[in-house]
C-alpha cells in the first residue's frame, strides 16, 4: 500500500492515533463492504477508509475473507525523520 495522506487538521493539532478497517476481500482480489471498526480519532477515518479502497491491493482466495487491517498514524519530525 502506498502512504496513507495524514490529516491535514491531525497534523494542525499534532494529533496521532490508529484506527482499524474492516472490509472483505473477494475471490477476485475486489476489496468491498470497508467499515471503520474502532478509532481513537474520527479525524482519522476517511483517510484510513480512502487507503483502503484505493490504495490497498490484496490477493484473494478461493472464497471471500473478511479482514481487519490496523492502520497507524504517527507523526515525525520533520529535521531528523523519527517519529515523536
Amino acid at each position: 500500500m502506498q502512504a496513507i495522506t495524514y490529516p491535514s487538521l491531525a497534523v494542525d493539532d499534532n494529533i496521532e492515533g490508529e484506527v482499524v478497517v474492516e472490509f472483505t476481500v473477494t475471490a477476485n482480489d475486489e476489496i468491498k463492504d470497508a467499515v471503520i471498526k474502532s478509532s481513537t480519532n474520527r479525524v482519522f477515518n476517511r483517510a484510513s477508509l480512502n487507503a483502503v479502497q484505493e490504495k490497498l491491493k490484496c490477493q484473494g482466495s478461493d472464497r471471500d475473507t473478511r479482514v481487519q487491517l490496523p492502520l497507524n498514524f504517527k507523526l515525525q519530525c520533520h529535521q531528523c525523520a523519527a517519529p515523536h
